[in-house]
Parts: C-alpha cells; sequence; structure tokens
C-alpha cells in the first residue's frame, strides 16, 4: 500500500500494538494512536475524524488495528474515508479471525519488508517473533524455528515493551500471577488458576509461568476474580463464545470475557461441564 493520504489508528495497549506504532512512525506514517486500553471500541474514541483529519486533511484511507466498530467504519465511509481492517479476533458475532497476527498483517499491508525493518533501526529476527506470540503465544517461538538462544533473547524484547507499556503495572500484575500461581490445580485435563482481585490483570503474566513451566500449549483456565474469565488452549473456544459471547484470540482455541461491573461471571465449573 502507498503511503499517501492513509492514516493508521492502532491502540497502544500491547507489545504488539506498541511494536506497531514504533515501526509505524519509524517509517513515516501518519498515526492516530488510541488510549483504550484492552477491548478498545472505535465508538468510544473521542473526536475521530477531526484526529484523522489532523494527521492528514486529504484522508482517503484509513487502517485501524484491532478496534472494532462497524458502526462508526460505515460512518468514516460516508465520510468518503476507505476503511482497511487489521485483527485477529471473534467478539461476540464480529468475527475478525485471521490466520496472521495483527503484525504481520500490517507488514503486509504496507509491505515492509526484513531490509524495510533494518533500515528502520529493527531486528526483523525480533520482529517476527513478536507478530509469531501474538498469533499464538510463547511457544509460537518454537514453531517458527528459532534457536534456544533466540528464544531467550525475543523474551527479553517482548519484556522490555511490557515494561515500556507500564513498568509498575506489570510488576503489580506478575506479584499477583506469582501469589495464585502456588494455588494452582488441575481438572479435567485443564490448569485452574483463580485470583481474587477484580482490578489486576494477571492472564499474560500468568501465561509466562505456564511457558516456563510446562514448555508447551497447556489448556488452561484463568479467573480474575468477578471480572474477568479466559479459557486456553481449548477446540471449544467458539462454544464458549456463542453461549456467553465475549471473545477469540490466539488463533481462535482461546476465549475471553469480561463481566461488566454489575455482571456476573460464569463459574469455572460450569465452563468446565460446557467444554469437556
Amino acid at each position: 500500500m502507498q503511503n499517501d493520504h492513509i492514516v493508521l489508528i492502532c491502540p497502544r495497549n500491547d507489545e504488539e500494538s506498541l511494536l506497531i506504532i514504533k515501526i509505524a512512525k519509524a517509517i513515516g506514517l501518519k498515526v492516530v494512536i488510541s488510549n483504550q486500553g484492552h477491548g478498545a471500541k472505535l465508538e468510544l474514541e473521542q473526536d475521530l475524524i477531526n484526529r484523522i483529519k489532523d494527521e492528514d486533511q486529504n484522508v482517503r484511507n484509513v487502517v485501524i488495528v484491532e478496534i472494532p466498530g462497524v458502526i462508526i467504519e460505515e460512518k468514516l465511509r460516508d465520510a468518503g474515508i476507505a476503511v482497511n481492517i487489521i485483527d485477529h479476533h471473534q467478539y461476540n458475532e464480529l468475527n475478525r479471525l485471521n490466520d496472521k497476527s495483527s503484525l504481520e498483517q500490517f507488514l503486509e499491508l504496507y509491505e515492509i519488508d526484513d531490509q524495510d525493518l533494518k533500515d528502520a533501526g529493527f531486528d526483523p529476527m525480533l520482529v517476527r517473533a513478536v507478530a509469531a506470540v501474538d498469533r499464538g503465544f510463547l511457544w509460537e517461538l518454537q514453531k517458527i524455528g528459532l534457536s534456544e538462544e533466540d528464544q531467550d533473547k525475543a523474551l527479553r524484547y517482548i519484556k522490555e515493551l511490557i515494561y515500556e507499556l507500564g513498568h509498575k503495572e506489570r510488576k503489580e500484575e506478575e506479584a499477583q500471577a506469582r501469589k495464585v500461581w502456588g494455588d494452582r490445580r488441575e481438572e479435567g485435563g485443564f490448569l485452574i488458576i483463580e485470583s481474587d482481585n477484580d482490578e489486576i490483570d494477571i492472564r499474560d503474566a500468568v501465561s509466562y509461568l505456564i511457558f516456563e513451566e510446562y514448555k508447551k500449549p497447556t489448556p488452561t483456565i484463568i479467573r480474575q476474580g468477578n471480572h474477568k474469565l479466559y479459557v486456553q488452549e481449548t477446540d471449544q473456544a467458539q462454544l464458549l463464545i456463542e453461549k456467553y459471547g465475549g471473545f477469540l484470540f490466539g488463533s481462535g482455541r482461546c476465549w475471553g470475557i469480561v463481566a461488566p461491573r454489575d455482571g456476573k461471571l460464569p463459574g469455572v465449573e460450569e465452563v468446565l461441564g460446557i467444554i469437556m
């Protein structure tokens, strides 16, 4: 895609999106950065069209990364702006699953090759590693054939990105993950980790502990208080989203749901009864 009157709209809420923004800025793309966290929605972006126009008054195309919003997308089209979607998740009935990670789709759409990455100051191996991990988590580093040395290098780089997003918050997440890790249990072929803290996200930090301990894809249920519930590495993810809503990630093999503050999550035993 030629970089003429195109604006990229991207959140800054995980290591993949942060790297997309870094690459985009390094090669001179016009970028609108969303401050929304996980679960970003396009209708929650304030004054979006004006922010796009601030980047390019003559904008003809936007590329939206992992911020779904069909109604706003149509409004952009009505304003004469072509909309390109980069995503690999399913949100309730909105299916945007893709075999490629958003970073891989971004590189492909903008025709950014390894030499372009090197010229912009990036190590292509590390970029591909971030993309692989976002597509299928840490075990993808093994699947793409990285040596143990390169896997370690990639993990250090990914953690640097995570800490750049919020060092204090990540340390809190890792501490909470370690706290509940000792009480993990197994039931029905699933590793089960439960936290009674609604506020501190543990899924990602727990997943790193799983990788360090088991070194392979491990069916897991992670419950974060009464606020979030995840089931990872299951072939029943589609069944869960059909029953409860929520979203799919991890190449469609992982399911998650965020309950409203006054809502209620399904229980672990209830979910086990469906997927076993």
